[in-house]
């Protein structure tokens, strides 16, 4: 194994052969190309990874002279599979349940595993093989969709995913905007900000997810408020002005807005009203219709920050269709989020 400094796991993104994308234009921009997940690289906010020593020695990227955004390579070769660390020693039946996989499955994606009846802890095991002929893919709309061999969000040095991991599967472009954010969110902080809770986005094959009435297509996705140390519990907590810090949530929102690939986030609106004086001095006044509903700004505003009812312990972000991706339906089929 070689350690690849600056590079996240690598997260696959749709594009074609030989194109790039800077740093500020939308992920879904890119171009498809018979379904074949290319690796995106984001040199500027990724963190440390373990990845194959088949992939040769590979040199960090120049650093660059001045504040000229640095523009998003693609890595040499295709994605092929994602792991997850086995926190505890159990089963491989317990283990592929808290994962949301059939033990076969894991198995066949770990044949080291054959003759194991406990697998233990702090061990690598893959949970996702790109397969050409079942690409990851968004289908129908967010409340009545499903999603095709959903693609499972990474670990990371600045989020968290729960320990059962059942509905921790997206689409390609939810899942790498969530990897660029949360790493700009965790570096513009230099690493002292707390990781981002992940919550529940959708199961490797979407559908019905109880008690939502979305994710059900791998676009949405439950993200837990930071919140202020000294927080009990700091973690899925009802926010109010006591505990809600205000700096933090707005730079995760910002990080994720400036991928390109968010919809609409659902935020509780007394949350919101804290949120726009750091917002006004960070983007300026005529900013502020793009994200908040203004007064007087009458009933065709749409603005990216919605108030959704029971959204006072977390946010729900929703990502864009992939661009290209016919099969996919941005809104909802009915007025449930």
């Amino acid at each position: 194994m070689v350690r690849l400094r600056s590079l996240l796991f690598l997260v696959p993104l749709l594009v074609s052969e030989g194109s790039l994308a800077t740093a500020g234009e939308p992920l879904g921009s890119l171009a498809m190309e018979a379904d074949v997940p290319r690796v995106v690289v984001v040199p500027a906010f990724v963190s440390e990874a373990w990845i194959p020593a088949a992939m040769g020695p590979v040199e960090p990227p120049p650093e660059e002279e001045g504040d000229a955004e640095l523009e998003l390579g693609l890595a040499p070769m295709p994605l092929h599979e994602v792991q997850w660390t086995v926190v505890e020693g159990e089963s491989r039946e317990l283990l592929a349940s808290r994962w949301g996989m059939m033990e076969r499955h894991l198995v066949a994606l770990n044949p080291e595993l054959r003759g194991l009846e406990q697998v233990p802890a702090g061990l690598q095991l893959r949970v996702f093989a790109h397969d050409d002929e079942r690409p990851t893919r968004s289908i129908g709309a967010p409340n009545k969709g499903r999603l095709q061999h959903g693609l499972p969000m990474p670990e990371g040095r600045y989020w968290e995913l729960r320990e059962r991991r059942t509905r921790t599967y997206g689409a390609i472009n939810a899942i790498q905007a969530m990897v660029t954010a949360f790493t700009r969110y965790g570096e513009a902080f230099d690493g002292t900000a707390p990781p981002v809770s992940v919550g529940e986005i959708s199961s490797p094959r979407g559908g019905p997810a109880h008690p939502h009435s979305s994710h059900r297509s791998g676009r949405d996705v439950d993200l837990g408020y930071v919140l202020l140390p000294g927080t009990e519990g700091e973690q899925w907590k009802q926010a109010s002005a006591e505990n809600f810090d205000v700096e933090k949530n707005w730079a995760l929102i910002r990080a994720l807005v400036d991928t390109g690939e968010v919809q609409t986030i659902g935020i509780s609106s007394k949350l919101q009203r804290l949120l726009e004086p750091v917002a006004r001095a960070d983007i300026g006044e005529e900013e502020l219709g793009r994200y908040f509903w203004r007064p007087g700004g009458g009933s065709a505003q749409e603005p990216i920050l919605r108030h959704w009812d029971g959204h006072r312990d977390h946010m729900h972000v929703r990502f864009r269709c992939e661009q290209g991706n016919t099969r996919c339906r941005s809104r909802s089929s009915s007025t449930a989020h």
